[in-house]
């Protein structure tokens, strides 16, 4: 009963264990406890796993796995999902290494702490 509840979304009851899921639901993002690689879109063969903890914290679909493809045409997938072209984003990132460097954070990047010994 307890690993039900655990796959049941907060947000539209939904259990993950049956494979149901709702589409409007963002904790169930489009699929129930597994879905196929969204790196390759299956073409892998690999399926990942809902993170039921994760999915609930943050109230949207989390999913552990790692896509079997070599990283190399996992790459070029992911710049096609992304309608980028591979050669344009080299380029994209060799122009950021002619921007000086920064000599030291801002002041607001220093970290503070929220705590005092007195209290």
């Amino acid at each position: 009963m307890h690993l039900i509840l655990a796959y049941t979304t907060y947000r539209c009851g939904a259990c993950w264990l049956y494979e149901a899921w709702t589409v409007e639901c963002g904790e169930c993002g489009g699929d129930g406890a597994s879905k196929a690689c969204p790196v390759c879109g299956g073409r892998c063969g690999r399926r990942w796993v809902r993170n039921a903890e994760m999915s609930h914290t943050f109230q949207e679909a989390h999913w552990d796995g790692a896509c079997a493809l070599p990283a190399a045409e996992q790459q070029t997938l992911v710049f096609r999902q992304m309608d980028m072209d591979p050669d344009a984003l080299a380029d994209a990132l060799a122009d950021t290494t002619l921007r000086p460097p920064v000599s030291s954070p801002p002041t607001w990047a220093t970290p503070s702490f929220c705590w005092r010994d007195e209290l």
